[in-house]
């Protein structure tokens, strides 16, 4: 059987310290919902991108980060809700430079999806990569075509293959989220 190391224990071990994720939301969307309802999505997530309850999506991310940061303690900043490559890449570099600025935040983590990372924004994570350190999430939620689609996943099995190939080439650190029991 295979173990899995918690995230919290990898930042213990990597930076050698305790780091926190700093989850920041807002500037995504997502393939599967309706631009303008937010609606659709993927059959377990929810109107606000699954698991991003507490974020203001009104708010800047100066106003996210300055809102909630503390001068004691040691940051990944974290861009969970929705898939944060989809669209408006320029938004999210932006976003990123910007909370880069702030002496806490030990890196980088982007939460997407394998369809939806352009060329161009491969070769911004790599450049990223060489800077700070970096973690790309992307979800699979399951490693069955059938599932993949009854979820309204939109994607494919080779989409995240592919996905995970660039990152390896990248060298990037690599999350994959799943769904056990799927």
């Amino acid at each position: 059987m295979k173990k899995f190391e918690t995230i919290s224990k990898y930042y213990i071990r990597f930076f050698g310290k305790r780091v926190f994720r700093f989850p920041v939301g807002g500037f995504s969307n997502c393939p599967n919902r309706d631009p303008y309802t937010k609606e659709g999505g993927c059959l377990y997530c929810d109107i606000k991108g699954s698991g991003s309850d507490f974020l203001d999506y009104k708010l800047s991310i100066k106003e996210q980060i300055e809102g909630r940061l503390k001068e004691d303690k040691n940051y990944i900043l974290y861009f969970q809700p929705y898939t944060s490559t989809y669209k408006d890449e320029e938004i999210l570099i932006k976003n990123i430079e910007e909370g880069l600025k702030y002496r806490q935040f030990l890196g980088v983590s982007i939460g997407t999806r394998a369809d939806c990372i352009s060329d161009r924004m491969w070769e911004y994570l790599g450049r990223l990569n060489k800077k700070t350190y970096l973690e790309l999430e992307i979800g699979l939620q399951s490693a069955k075509e059938e599932t993949l689609k009854f979820i309204k996943r939109g994607h494919t099995l080779k989409d995240f293959e592919e996905a995970v190939k660039k990152g390896e080439k990248l060298n990037i650190n690599l999350i994959v989220h799943i769904i056990l029991g799927l």
